[in-house]
């Protein structure tokens, strides 16, 4: 909407904001943000020119990029072992896993691994986006929740904890190696600014987080738990997929494991 609206409207709409529209992402599909591994560059799917540690953001390319996370979720991702492959991702853990001592992982009942991991809705350009984590990458997500979890605005009274909308980060990348000395990019973080400083989110732009999070925390409930930030395709998340597969993989930290050396997997 251009045209100024009268309080008496803004406020109607204020007290139904979002009713009648369906808000399962996977009617309202977020952009998905791909951290590219060696493997992923030079397949079919993959665009012309790019290099791994670079975040492919719908079909564009970022050495990196600045955004607004908007909400923070715990997930578990399940996986099949050979090939490695991805299956789906679960709002609460599979009640038929159990832990496997020998492999050092959890094993569904059809075979497949779960592993813990975690998903960042928030804003690039103006858009939603959403961008997994896992394995090491899993780590860097924590600690961006911890670090944006300290800060505060400073007021005359008890400073205010700011939510997580309230600041501006630069995602990046840098090369790893894993224990196999595999060579790996794993997600990099610094702040840009919170409201109100340079750099930091517009008063829009934060009216705007607000709804969201609004809107998709409402959206989660305990007949439907699961968010799924993932479009109807399986756009897939934060960590390589099996090479037989020329699918997009899963963006992320580490290569595809087997059940031979599942013994990598961190926890």
């Amino acid at each position: 909407m251009t045209n100024a609206l009268s309080s008496e409207i803004l406020a109607k709409l204020r007290a139904a904001e979002g009713e009648g529209l369906s808000h399962d992402p996977k009617n309202n599909p977020p952009k998905i943000v791909q951290l590219l591994q060696d493997k992923a560059v030079g397949s079919s799917w993959c665009p012309s020119g790019a290099r791994a540690g670079q975040y492919l953001i719908g079909d564009t390319l970022y050495d990196d990029f600045v955004w607004t996370p908007i909400k923070f979720k715990d997930t578990f991702m399940e996986w099949t072992v050979k090939p490695r492959g991805y299956v789906t991702t679960h709002d609460a853990f599979p009640e038929d896993a159990s832990w496997d001592a020998k492999a050092r992982c959890w094993f569904r009942s059809n075979g497949n691994s779960v592993e813990e991991a975690a998903e960042i809705l928030g804003l690039i350009n103006g858009e939603v986006c959403t961008q997994s984590f896992s394995l090491s990458a899993l780590a860097v997500a924590r600690s961006l929740n911890s670090a944006a979890s300290k800060l505060t605005a400073e007021t005359d009274g008890p400073p205010i904890r700011l939510p997580f909308y309230a600041a501006n980060w630069r995602m990046s990348s840098i090369e790893k190696h894993n224990t196999n000395g595999k060579s790996f990019w794993q997600p990099t973080y610094q702040i840009v600014g919170t409201i109100g400083q340079p750099g930091g989110p517009s008063g829009d732009g934060f009216d705007l987080c607000h709804r969201i999070c609004q809107l998709v925390t409402r959206s989660s409930t305990p007949t439907n738990p699961r968010i799924e930030l993932t479009n109807d395709n399986n756009a897939v998340p934060d960590a390589e997929g099996p090479p037989e597969s020329d699918a997009p993989p899963p963006t992320g930290d580490d290569t595809p494991r087997s059940l031979a050396d599942l013994e990598d997997i961190p926890f």
